[in-house]
This record gives structure tokens, C-alpha cells and sequence, in this order.
């Protein structure tokens, strides 16, 4: 289980929970667990069931590629042959916190969605569990993901693209390839889960298909908020 406190103003303390089953945890004012396999009764808020995609990362790694649906496979074969890059920082500076936020949040303006909190990530990276990778082509950044972990499991919570990379056969192979990368990245120093950080069929179908068809297994986890009893009835 990952314990960050995100915001601390005199009585109030805001905190997150990540990958939660049932630890003794030491709660702030205002608490957030995500990706949770039990709930943390009582005073629970928005609390949210969703499903999710998980990939065994104890499994040999010959088998884990070829539980890959078999286009995919074809398209991680060929950025092979592109000289693509591929990095992983997994212990990232402010300095890197501060490029990803401005990149991210340019992405996220041009597609109207929420942009990177700050906070949120400064937070993630004073506590060493956050990692960012990306894929370049001759020192230009094409794809960048971003993850959270714990000892045993990493979530893939943002990812984005270079604007001015217009080619998109090549930044789809980029991801892919990207993704594959990551796969082999964690499981090689230890984690023992890949979580795609949910899979919504009916809301998000192809982003969802494409999750699903790296071969993990469906599960169901929870989202939701626990708050102080002084600072909600």
C-alpha cells in the first residue's frame, strides 16, 4: 500500500491511499483511496466500483508477450526496427515533475481534459513512488507515461503524446511499443502487478479494447473518499 499526504494546512490534511486491502492505516482530515480491493468503513464518500485490467508480472516473459492479441505483437515487432528509445525515470526530480506537467497539461488542453495537479505529483515524488517513461525517435519525445507503485504493483495513471508529432501510425507503435517496454521494466525490478488503471467498455470502448488486449485479467476495485468526523457529519 502507497500513503501520501498531498496537502497539509494546520488541522487539515489531505491524503491518499493507493492499492489498500485492508491496512492499518493512519488517516488524515480528508482521505482518497484508490485502487482498493476492500472498503474502509465508516464515513465513506462518492464511493465507486470499477473494473480494471491486470497483468500477472510473474509470468515468464515469453508468455506474457504472447498473451498479447497477435496484431499488437506485430506492431511492437516493427518500432523494434524503427530506433526508437525508450526511457525509464524512476526516480524523477522536480525538474522532471515540472516538464511532465507542462507537456501533459498542453496535451490536456487540446483534447479538454483534466490537467496534472501539482501538488499531486510533487507529493508522488518526495514519497519515490512515481516513475515516468518515454519513447523518443533521434532524441525527440514522442510518448510519455506515467505510473504510481508500491512494493508489488504499479498503475498506469497518465499518458500523452508530443503535439508536434504528427505521424500517427508512428505514435501508435511508439505506445505500443512503449507499453510493452513497461511491462518488462517492472517486472524486472520486482513488481508482481501491471494495472492499466481501468478498462470501461461502455463509456470508453476504445480505449478500453486496446487495454484489454494486452492480455491482463479483469478485477474489480474501488474508489472512494473517507473523511474526518469533524470535517463532514
Amino acid at each position: 500500500m502507497l500513503d501520501i499526504t498531498t496537502h497539509k494546512y494546520f488541522v487539515f490534511t489531505r491524503k491518499e491511499f493507493w492499492f489498500y486491502n485492508g491496512e492499518k492505516v493512519t488517516e488524515g482530515t480528508y482521505n482518497v483511496f484508490s485502487a482498493a480491493k476492500k472498503i474502509n468503513e465508516p464515513n465513506i464518500h462518492f464511493l465507486t466500483k470499477y473494473t480494471t485490467a491486470i497483468i500477472d508480472l510473474t509470468k515468464p516473459s515469453e508468455e506474457l508477450f504472447e498473451s498479447i492479441q497477435p496484431r499488437i505483437r506485430r506492431y511492437i515487432r516493427a518500432a523494434e526496427k524503427q530506433e526508437l528509445e525508450c526511457i525509464q525515470i524512476q526516480r524523477p526530480s522536480s525538474l522532471d515533475c515540472d516538464e511532465v506537467i507542462r507537456s501533459f497539461n498542453v496535451f490536456a488542453k487540446s483534447k479538454k481534459i483534466p490537467s496534472l495537479n501539482k501538488k499531486w505529483l510533487s507529493a508522488l515524488i518526495k514519497t519515490g513512488n512515481v516513475c515516468f517513461t518515454k519513447v523518443n525517435a533521434n532524441s525527440t519525445n514522442i510518448i510519455t507515461h506515467v505510473y504510481v507503485f508500491d512494493n508489488d504493483r504499479t498503475i498506469f495513471t497518465h499518458t500523452y503524446h508530443n503535439p508536434a508529432i504528427l505521424n500517427e501510425r508512428l505514435r501508435s507503435d511508439a505506445n505500443q511499443y512503449l507499453l510493452w517496454k513497461d511491462i518488462l521494466f517492472f517486472k524486472a525490478i520486482g513488481k508482481v502487478y501491471y494495472d492499466f488503471g481501468g478498462v470501461n467498455i461502455e463509456k470508453l470502448p476504445g480505449i478500453s479494447q486496446f487495454k484489454l488486449k494486452f492480455g491482463g485479467n479483469i478485477e474489480e476495485y474501488y474508489r472512494y473518499i473517507k473523511t474526518s468526523f469533524i470535517f463532514f457529519k
